[in-house]
């Protein structure tokens, strides 16, 4: 049994390494992060130059040489102002469109597959461009923006991706913006990682682990987006069917836990969400001072070919509310602790690239 899940195991991980630069070892993956071109703009129209770079992630504020209007975001005045609160749409600058730009080199190796932009986080309203086509915007600000960009990528050539920014007034109210009555300055930017990621036909989208102490078990939720084209004429596939393969391990040794294979219907052009319950024997539970990780990988297969792979940490644990109050595992938990108001941080000209910094908010928390 031990030589057949090594087996197993050896063969869900083995990955090819598909192009140069920063490739993760689960998807062939390329991270996006650092210095790109920079510009501002008072119009929705492109620059006709980049003249400053600005970090990724990060925010307008660390562009070099600095913005316009740097000074009127980062004044600090010669006496204390009593101001009971703040109206956002009271502007003391003219908004701008704020724009991104990168050039990529893709590899001949990577034609052929389906590609997808990830921004894990950008405000506020956000539009991508690559070579000069609109590959869509979004108006999400705190969860990850994921752009299928297939058809506009060229293979042995560079690509120019461009990203435009908005201002937070232009929000429209159905967007999950955040009011805050002490805040003067709503700075936009691309404020998390972003990455090119390329898979088959069939891409992992997210990846859940609902994890039950209770009964040694944890559920994985997959949902699946298919780029096999939708329904055009009667007769047309509407739906495919895939394997999806899950392990559990042990994060820090790599031991395997758990195992499951399955067949599922994923749909055509859309996103399709699935689930499994795995358990197993002698779990060790998380808490604050054993904080044990487990993680899942989760591959998914398109006939006989691998289409996408990822992973994902989690800790079995069971956090429950018994009255007034909080257990962790059965055991009453006293919650002790603040919260950090990071958004009016980004304010003080003193932040700079810190909450980029793991080393300075790991010294900050602990």
């Amino acid at each position: 049994m031990r030589l057949i899940t090594i087996i197993f195991f050896t063969a869900l991980f083995t990955t090819q390494g598909y192009c140069q630069g920063t490739i993760s070892a689960n998807r062939n993956e390329i991270l996006l992060n650092g210095l790109w071109e920079f510009e501002q703009t008072s119009d929705a129209f492109p620059p006709a130059s980049f003249t400053r770079t600005c970090p990724v992630p990060g925010l307008i504020h660390m562009a070099r040489p600095v913005i316009d209007d740097y000074k009127t975001f980062f004044l600090k005045p010669d006496y204390v102002e009593n101001i009971d609160s703040h109206n956002l749409l009271e502007l003391d600058y003219i908004p701008k469109y704020s724009w991104y730009r990168k050039k990529v080199y893709l590899p001949d190796t990577l034609a052929g597959h389906e590609a997808v932009l990830v921004l894990k986080k950008s405000q506020f309203v956000t539009h991508v461009f690559i070579n000069g086509f609109d590959m869509g915007g979004s108006i999400s600000c705190y969860t990850p923006i994921a752009v299928h960009v297939s058809k506009a990528l060229k293979y042995g050539a560079e690509n120019e991706i461009l990203v435009r920014v908005g201002d937070r007034a232009w929000l429209p109210a159905s967007a999950a913006g955040s009011v805050d009555k002490e805040k003067v300055h709503y700075l936009p930017g691309i404020w998390d990682d972003v990455s090119l990621a390329f898979t088959g036909k069939f891409h992992l989208q997210d990846v859940l682990a609902v994890p039950s102490a209770n009964d040694s078990s944890v559920t994985i939720k997959l949902r699946v987006r298919s780029f096999y084209p939708s329904q055009v004429l009667y007769g047309d596939p509407m739906n495919d069917t895939a394997k999806i393969v899950l392990a559990i391990r042990e994060k820090s040794t790599g031991k395997v836990m758990a195992t499951r294979e399955y067949f599922t219907r994923i749909r055509r052009d859309n996103s399709s969400v699935t689930e499994q319950k795995l358990t197993w024997n002698e779990i060790r539970l998380w808490s604050p001072d054993s904080p044990f990780l487990y993680e899942v990988v989760a591959a998914i297969f398109d006939g006989g070919s691998r289409s996408d792979m990822t992973s994902r940490s989690f800790g079995m644990r069971d956090f429950t509310i018994d009255g007034k109050y909080f257990k962790l595992n059965g055991e009453n938990l006293i919650l002790r602790g603040t919260n950090i108001t990071l958004h009016r941080f980004f304010e003080d000209p003193e932040c700079a690239g810190l909450p980029w910094d793991s080393a300075w908010v790991r010294k900050m928390l602990i």
